[in-house]
């Protein structure tokens, strides 16, 4: 199946991933939540459906704000990010989503800018279970220490996440080093990056805890070398080439959620599922 999207030519990590063959089983369901943990969302992107979004949470500057708008005028991470799981498809422009349906939630744990807590990090878990979703896309990370009562705090909403059947997906981390938390939590599935040969991103981290590898893109030779998606540039609403585990990490909750979509929701299996049948790229 191939998306009727202007830049769907150009979007080669969707091939690279197979979609257009998981499109033949099922194109997702709005029946399926996605939280996506970031910086916010610029949701009056054209390529983004509104309809698609679910109630969210600004856990930056006002708990009890659902502004989760991400106000940055140019690189909205969070709206990139958003823009792989479930983009607009089949509407003759923009990019595809790897989910045609989906629902997104927004949950703001992150400043434009990228900062934000870790205990923050652990409230948007518990705010998103409590609220619906299905699949948590974490694309964030520091440096793990077992002793900071935030880490402890986010290790138990992630538990507190699988014992309620939400799947939870994270980026490894940019550093080209040991994988970074939530991704190094066992009950997290730690995203690398891949660039469009299959080659492991000169960024991307690595190591034992490393569960996945998906395409996250690598600019050293040219900048369509990167993820393209929505984001906003200049100050306009447009599309972007970027990369970081922050965008493979998206593949895999996009492709997750497509697995529930189809009937496969319990985190452990869909888990088993993903590590039995990705390609095996060696060490």
């Amino acid at each position: 199946v191939v998306a009727d999207s202007s830049n769907f030519d150009r979007q080669w990590s969707l091939p690279l991933i197979s979609a257009p063959y998981a499109w033949t089983l099922t194109t997702g369901s709005r029946d399926v939540v996605v939280a996506v943990l970031d910086t916010g969302l610029r949701d009056d992107h054209p390529d983004i459906d509104k309809s698609a979004i679910v109630a969210g949470r600004n856990l930056v500057s006002d708990q009890s704000s659902t502004n989760y708008r991400d106000n940055i005028s140019s690189m909205s991470h969070g709206t990139m990010v958003t823009g792989i799981i479930g983009a607009r498809t089949n509407n003759g422009t923009g990019v595809a989503g790897l989910n045609w349906n989906v629902s997104i939630m927004p949950v703001r744990v992150l400043s434009s800018s990228g900062g934000g807590s870790v205990a923050g990090v652990g409230q948007g878990i518990r705010w998103a279970v409590d609220n619906g979703a299905d699949v948590i896309n974490m694309s964030l990370a520091w440096d793990a220490n077992s002793g900071d009562p935030g880490e402890r705090f986010v290790v138990e909403q992630i538990e507190y996440a699988i014992s309620r059947g939400v799947t939870l997906v994270a980026g490894a981390g940019n550093d080209n080093g040991r994988i970074t938390m939530p991704a190094a939590h066992p009950d997290v599935i730690a995203v690398g990056a891949v660039d469009k040969n299959k080659r492991r991103a000169w960024y991307s981290n690595y190591g034992s805890e490393l569960d996945l590898v998906a395409p996250g893109g690598s600019q050293q030779s040219s900048n369509s070398g990167g993820v393209l998606s929505t984001d906003v540039v200049s100050r306009q609403l447009s599309y972007s080439y970027q990369q970081g585990t922050s965008f493979a990490s998206p593949h895999v909750a996009g492709v997750v959620a497509l697995m529930y979509a189809n009937g496969i929701t319990d985190p452990h299996t869909v888990r088993e599922i993903l590590l039995d049948t990705a390609e095996d790229l060696g060490t």
